[in-house]
């Protein structure tokens, strides 16, 4: 048998000291001939591992197993593919999104909690990413877009004190590359308006209404291209799937 036919199994290659597969570059080499992941290596501060680069040309072409196969995943991915299949599996486990504002106890796969969202808590999924801001008034909120196949959560905090908007974007699977675009127009007088570049869109995770959020916007530096408005109108935009 020649040595290109032979199939390697993946469950031979999992670092030893997390047990997680090993199917991202770069893979290290420890002294004592074991092979640690990224992570672990850098957990290992007293010795100078190796990259093991042979053994990750060894595992260019091999499939692995999904993590949420467990939960009903029956995909495989190749090697340094973890990132992007974990962003578009269906089977991630989650908890509700809204556990916290409804009290809700629902756990499930990522793929089925469009549903529980739009059937157990109607009240916070519109069909259009807007929202409407009080300059003079804090605000926290989040809610819910379903439109076709847009699935996604929108996270805004407003700070009345220095004007502040901070926002993020997140999918539920599908995740995008580009970024988001953003609009302001001015609640009375919709003549001013303002359009921005906005946010790359992240991948969704248990705990994201507590994160801190990046993505900012100043709206004092938009007051007079408003028309220095009181209440203003926030739309986003974001990346349609490309069709293949």
């Amino acid at each position: 048998m020649s040595k290109s036919s032979v199939e390697l199994n993946p469950e031979d290659f999992r670092c030893s000291s997390c047990k997680n597969y090993l199917s991202c570059s770069p893979i290290y080499l420890l002294p004592d001939g074991k092979d640690v992941c990224e992570n672990c290596s850098l957990l290992n501060t007293d010795i100078n591992p190796y990259r093991h680069l042979t053994l990750e040309k060894i595992l260019a072409n091999v499939s692995f197993l999904c993590e949420n196969k467990k939960h009903g995943c029956p995909h495989t991915y190749k090697f340094g593919m973890l990132r992007q299949h974990n962003d578009n599996c269906k089977f991630v486990p989650i908890h509700c999104t809204f556990s916290k504002t409804f009290n809700c106890g629902w756990m499930g796969p990522i793929g089925q909690f469009s549903q529980h969202t739009i059937t157990e808590h109607p009240s916070i999924v519109f069909s259009i990413a807007k929202f409407r801001i009080d300059l003079n008034c804090n605000k926290d909120d989040a809610f819910i877009v379903s439109n076709n196949d847009e699935f996604f959560l929108v996270r805004y905090v407003y700070n009345s004190n220095n004007f502040t908007l901070r926002y993020s974007i997140a999918f539920y699977g599908n995740v995008r590359t580009q970024l988001s675009r953003i609009q302001l127009t001015n609640e009375d007088d919709s003549n001013f308006m303002m359009h921005f570049k906005g946010c790359k869109p992240e991948s969704y995770y248990d705990k994201i209404l507590e994160a801190d959020i990046a993505s900012s916007l100043n709206l004092m530096e938009c007051m007079k291209f408003l028309g220095n408005p009181t209440l203003v109108t926030i739309s986003i935009d974001v990346p349609k799937i490309e069709s293949t």
